[in-house]
């Protein structure tokens, strides 16, 4: 398990990404990359903690363990003209020391000493990339950060790790009460690993909610609040559709104030399409626009988060939560260089 930080102690930094900061190749030359990279318990993945002033810390390559000194070990360094880091020859000015800042439940935020940029956090953006520095992005788990003693066997981690409490009310339509029963340990197991998709830890999803069998609803299903309404008669016609439940379901977590519509319900079906079952639609048409919703916007976000991304479908959903989507051109511009006309666009058609 993550433990505080320990003058002369050897750790691997594991982020919850599942990366460990890691040297490349095994090769304690100056300028060589430290990326991200999956656990192998190689000394290029240990780093000795060495206490410095103010709290900070310098972190030594296990790779020249017993050379701590001044041009000597090679150390953790910020490359702040790439913005990312690197290895390079132990001098111990700014942008080679770092602030481990509490973020709970044993994990860490790591900031760079070096504050001519802003504050620059320690970032695993994905293996075999350079470790980035980063402004703050509390809902990146890349950016969250455990240490475990060389030697220790780190725990298993799974993906969102959220439960959640459903309440089940089949009173209109008794005579899907077993039906509804047999889809509740279905969506239970599918709450977590939503949450792991499309918050991360970004915000707290709902610790419950209830389903509803509603003869009044002339559709199939809809979210609001905390229930979710299922026309029984929909469910007598397509009693083997459990995915119509996973969307609704994306909903109760998504907890949307200004993602347009359009977008709440492609990501809905993103999680349906592209992860519950086996795919979306095998094209699109010429016809066809990103805002359609539904199955035609999971498409575009799916190319999107194949092509450019694979984290962007989470950052909506996020920036829909905490009110910082700012349009269809601005945000996707800021995070793809393209808005998402352009985006879409360049999707083939048929």
């Amino acid at each position: 398990m993550s433990v505080a930080p320990q003058n002369g102690q050897l750790f691997t930094l594991r982020s919850a990404n599942g990366l460990t900061v890691d040297v490349n190749s095994s090769q304690a030359t100056a300028g060589n990359r430290i990326q991200g990279w999956k656990p192998n318990g190689s000394q290029a993945q240990s780093w000795v903690f060495w206490a410095k002033d103010n709290g900070s810390w310098l972190l030594e390559t296990g790779l020249t363990h017993g050379t701590h000194g001044p041009g000597q070990a090679m150390v953790l360094d910020y490359n702040f003209s790439a913005g990312v880091t690197h290895l390079f020859t132990e001098h111990g000015d700014a942008n080679q020391r770092w602030l481990f800042e509490d973020a709970g439940s044993g994990w860490y935020r790591i900031k760079s000493v070096r504050g001519n940029e802003g504050d620059r956090y320690l970032t695993a953006v994905g293996e075999g990339v350079a470790l980035a520095l980063r402004s703050p992005s509390w809902g990146d788990p890349g950016q969250r950060w455990e240490l475990l003693p060389v030697g220790s066997r780190p725990q298993p981690q799974q993906p969102g790790g959220q439960g959640v409490r459903i309440t089940l009310d089949a009173g209109q339509a008794p005579d899907l009460a077993g039906w509804l029963e047999a889809q509740k340990p279905v969506l239970e197991t599918w709450f977590p690993k939503t949450v792991a998709l499309i918050i991360g830890d970004a915000y707290a999803a709902p610790a419950e909610y209830r389903i509803v069998l509603d003869r009044s609803n002339t559709g199939v299903a809809y979210a609001s609040g905390g229930m979710v309404s299922v026309n029984p008669d929909y469910v007598r016609r397509n009693p083997g559709d459990a995915g119509f439940l996973i969307h609704e379901q994306v909903h109760i977590i998504q907890q949307n104030r200004v993602v347009p519509g359009h977008f709440v319900e492609g990501v809905a079906d993103w999680v349906r399409n592209y992860h519950f079952e086996s795919g979306g639609l095998p094209f699109v048409r010429s016809s066809d626009k990103y805002t359609d919703a539904y199955k035609t916007t999971a498409y575009f976000l799916n190319h999107v988060a194949t092509h450019y991304d694979g984290d962007i479908v989470r950052k909506l959903n996020v920036a829909g939560h905490d009110g910082s989507y700012d349009g269809d051109d601005q945000w996707w511009r800021a995070r793809t260089g393209k808005t998402a006309q352009q985006l879409w666009d360049e999707i083939p058609k048929r």
